[in-house]
Formats: structure tokens, sequence, C-alpha cells
């Protein structure tokens, strides 16, 4: 009779539900398990009706969880199940949450955590699980943390991204059918990010993997990749592979990359290469992510030459002096201007976002933060921005930010405490009720001022301040209707062949938006127990 170690574990990722952007984390993990010889399967909750009796069907002996500060709550919540009706069952968590407050494996109901990049570490403990390893015989794991053990340092950064088997998507889409057959997927060509905005994790991720020095070897891979740095791309050769795989088996007509930076460098012979090669092998349109500072002619032509349709772009503040205090963006409005327009002469659409609430030196000059956050809007106008976003600023304690605003007296997270919403509220006892409320008018009637600029001068001297629960669904619906339009019009023109399912992706959007900005309306869900048998 075969042992465990011989057939490998049986891995269970549960995910709360369906978007329409592929869970990238799962699936590299899932792909690196079942590489190493174990099963890997997915759990949606929001598409069982039973996911206790599907756990029991399926015997898994590791429960993952992929998790941001936000989400983490319910996943904790349900492990709590887990292990009152599974208690055999190994339950893990990975995510950014557990990497930027691994404490939390101390007090939630978890067996360990995972930090930062987790292939290595979860193949070791899967391996060391199936060869009879337990408790305290797996506390020196790299990545890990435990309950009542240490939580461990970090091994190296995977050096050649291309080493990382193709992430198994497949297995996410049997249990996520109307994310499988949305015409939009979801890719990386790299992973890391060198700039220092202060909103942002990934500065923090860097600095810890520099302080343990777990950066890796450097050394040269080929002419455009280099492994030992933080930054690192998969080859193009990777890319296209990947691309033409899931092509083979599920619908690809349009492409989101999703890295922080698609373009790292000006000049950058990566790109060089992608334009030549993209287009004659893979020939499919898409977006990604660039910054303001980055765009130049040349690279406006490669993009044009490789067949983007969009560029996402964050300018975060149209105030220069605060986009440079805050956000640590140092360039100014007229390049700003200038560069969106050389991207409109290449045919390339901006998707714009604003960070709304950011913190003024003192409490009492809140009101110019609410008075730059409606002029931002003549800024994008100006630039010829085609869609327009708005998150409201959360804080998160260990950023830059985070820790400026505590200092501050503006606002300290209990990370617990918090729902997965950005479009709320501001977390800044710094603003006032009322300019909260015309915040959250800002947010959802931007995209419509700058889509129509006629109605601007009224959307920011009138409409943003009317405050009562009427304007407040009708102006959530506009910002829906305005976000679907432009978002397809400009940057994701995906046709729809379709109009049953179109119709049904539409309701499902709206929902995620309701349950985003109105989180009152999201119903606690409790699950059946297991039938006795």
């Amino acid at each position: 009779m075969s042992s465990v170690k011989d057939r490998g574990l049986r891995v269970l990722f549960v995910i709360e539900g369906e978007d329409f952007i592929d869970p990238m984390g799962p699936a590299y993990l899932l792909a690196a398990a079942k590489e190493a010889g174990h099963e890997g399967e997915v759990l949606v909750l929001n598409n069982s009706a039973s996911p206790f009796e599907e756990i029991r069907d399926y015997k898994p002996h590791v429960i993952a969880y992929s998790a941001v500060t936000g989400t983490h709550q319910r996943y904790f919540r349900f492990n709590e199940r887990i292990r009152e009706y599974f208690p055999g069952i190994f339950s893990i968590m990975g995510g950014s949450h557990p990497t930027y407050y691994p404490e939390c494996v101390k007090y939630q109901p978890i067996d360990a955590i995972c930090t930062g990049e987790g292939e290595g570490a979860f193949v070791e403990l899967l391996d060391r699980l199936a060869g009879g390893e337990k408790g305290e015989e797996l506390y020196d794991i790299k990545n890990l943390g435990f309950p009542n053990g240490p939580i461990n340092l970090k091994r190296s950064l995977v050096g050649d991204l291309d080493t990382i088997p193709l992430p198994d998507r497949d297995a996410i889409f049997r249990k996520a059918p109307a994310m499988a057959i949305f015409p939009l997927k979801t890719f990386m060509t790299s992973r890391g990010c060198p700039f220092p905005c202060s909103y942002c994790f990934e500065p923090v991720l860097k600095k810890m993997y520099l302080a343990e020095k777990a950066f890796g070897e450097r050394k040269v891979l080929d002419g455009n990749r280099v492994a030992g740095k933080y930054e690192r791309r998969h080859s193009i050769d990777r890319v296209i592979e990947e691309i033409l795989d899931l092509k083979k088996r599920w619908p690809v007509e349009f492409i989101k990359f999703e890295d922080d930076l698609f373009v790292l460098a000006k000049n950058d012979p990566w790109l060089d290469e992608f334009a030549e090669r993209y287009p004659k092998e893979v020939g499919i349109p898409f977006n990604a992510l660039v910054r303001v500072d980055s765009i130049n002619e040349w690279m406006a032509e490669r993009l044009q030459a490789a067949g983007c349709v969009s560029l996402n772009i964050s300018i975060d503040a149209a105030n220069l002096e605060v986009r440079k205090r805050i956000v640590h963006k140092n360039f100014k409005n007229e390049e700003i201007i200038e560069n969106f327009h050389l991207l409109e002469r290449y045919g390339i659409n901006v998707f714009n976002n604003m960070i709304l609430g950011l913190p003024p030196t003192e409490a009492e000059l809140a009101y110019t933060i609410i008075r730059d956050d409606k002029e931002a809007i003549d800024l994008e106008i100006a630039a010829g921005v085609r869609f327009s976003s708005r998150s409201i600023l959360m804080p998160y304690p260990g950023t830059e930010i985070g820790k400026w605003c505590e200092a501050k007296g503006y606002f300290k997270m209990n990370v617990d405490e918090f729902g997965e919403s950005l479009l709320e509220r501001s977390p800044l006892n710094c603003f006032t009720d009322e300019q909260n409320d015309v915040m959250k008018n800002i947010l959802y009637l931007s995209g419509l001022a700058v889509w129509q600029p006629w109605l601007a001068p009224f959307i920011k001297n009138h409409a943003v301040h009317w405050r009562n629960r009427f304007t407040k669904k009708l102006f959530l619906a506009v910002y829906y209707l305005v976000k679907v339009y432009t978002l397809k019009k400009y940057i994701y023109p995906i046709k729809i062949k379709n109009p049953i399912r179109g119709l049904k992706d539409f309701i499902k959007g709206f929902w995620i938006e309701v349950f985003r900005t109105l989180p009152e309306m999201r119903k606690t869900v409790t699950y059946p127990a297991p039938r006795p048998r």
C-alpha cells in the first residue's frame, strides 16, 4: 500500500469568490505543488452551497488561503469551522496580509503563515508533511511562521522567474466558470517595483528582503534579465509560451498585464524584443501599467507596435507639492499633460487613478486636500484622460504614509477590524463628516466629469456637495454606468459576442461595486455543517 509520501498530498485552495481578474497567487502555488508531485484543487466559497461537504468529499491534507488585508477576517472565520469539523487538516495562509502582519499567526486560527514569495516554502512544507514531519519538526522552514514557534526569515527570491512552472489557472477556472469564459485574462511578466511610493507595500517588502540579505546571487541570465535583484522579469519566450498555452483551452481576447510596472526603465531592451515578437507570435491587444516619468516617444512607438490599447497610470495627486511631499512622485503637471498627449498620438488611451484624502500637513488644512481633489478633474481633462478612477487613501500600518499618519495622530489602524472596501470613507480623523461625503461624491462623479467635460464645472461646484441618501445611491449608479461604458470603450475594448453573458457580467460587476462601496449590504454567509455519515 502506497504511503502519503509516495502519492503526495491533496491541497485545497479556498477562494472567496469570482472577480474579473485571475487570482495569480493560488495559480502559481498550485502549479508548484503539482510539479512536486502533489495534487491540488480549488474551492470557491461563493459558488458552493455546501463547502464543508466538498471538503469532506475531497479529503484534503492541507487547506491554503491567499489573503489581502480585509479578506483575511472571513478566511480566518472559515478556518475556525475547518478546525471544528476537520481537525486533522493542516491550514496555511499566504498573501499580503500575513506577509506584512505576520504576528497574526500567534492569535488567529491558522496552523502556519507564509511571508513573501511562497513557491519554495509551500513545496517544502508539503514535502515534509508528506514525509511525516509535524509540529516543531517544521519550525526551520524559511518564510513560514507558526503559532507556538518562530516567524522565520525569508529564503532568497526566485532569481530566474522562468524556472517557476506555468500558473495552474485550469484548477481555478473549473470552479469559477464565469471567470473562465470572460475574454479578458491576466498575466505577469515581472515581479517587484523599484519606486518608493509612500502608500505602497512594495518598498516595505523590498526592505525586508534587503535586510534579510535574501535577494539571492547576482548573475546575468540573458541579455535582458538579471538575477539577484528585487525587480525580476520573465523572458519573452516564457511570456509568449504562457499566453499561447492558456489560449489553447480558454478564451483570451484581451490581456491585462498585472505587473507593478510593465516598463521598468526608459529604452528598456526587454521592451524592444517584446515589441518585435509579441505582435507576430501572439497578436492579442493588451493593457499594462507604467509611470508618467517613464513615458517617451521610444516607449510609445514600441507599445503601439506591440498592440497596446491602453495604459494604467497613477498621477495620485493633482497638486505638485502634495504629490512630491506625500507620495514621492516628482513629475510636474506639464510633464503629465505632454506625456499623456504623446500616448494619445500613438493611439494609446490612458486609465488614470487619483488618491482621495491624502493627509494634510495640519488638520486645519484638510479643506485644501478636498479642493485639490476637485481640481484633479481639470488636470485629467487637460491631459486627455479617457478613464478616470479614484480610491480613498488607506494608510496601512508599516507603509511610510501609515507611519506618518499615526505620528500625526490622524489614524491608528487595528488591522483585525479593517474592512476590505477602500471606497467607503477616509479613516483619517482630520476630515469632517461633510468633507468625507464630498470626497465620496468626488469618487463617484469624477469619471462623468472627465468623460463629459462640459459637466465638470457643475459637478465640482454643486453636485459633489449634495448630501442625502437618494443622491448617494444615484451617484453610485452613475459611477458604475460611466465606469462600464468608458472602460469598455477606451481601456478594455472587448467584443460582446453573447448579449446574455454580457448582461450577466454587467450585473455581477454592479454588485461587486455595491458591496465594495456599501459594505453594509453584504450579507453574512453561514455555511451548513457537513451532514453526518
